[in-house]
């Protein structure tokens, strides 16, 4: 599943090593909003058309 993400907030608690994601899905459109940490094994950063 890929998505856009559209925004990115700390969490909503400040002991959380969170961060709060607005993302917007690929296949259909929809938007969510969800917390989740950050793993440098699993996530990457990309930018621009390098999908």
């Amino acid at each position: 599943m890929t998505y856009e993400v559209l925004q990115i907030e700390p969490g909503p608690r400040p002991t959380w090593p969170v961060w709060q994601m607005t993302v917007r899905y690929d296949r259909d459109g929809r938007t969510a909003t969800h917390c989740a940490g950050w793993s440098a094994d699993r996530d990457r950063i990309r930018t621009g058309g390098n999908r």
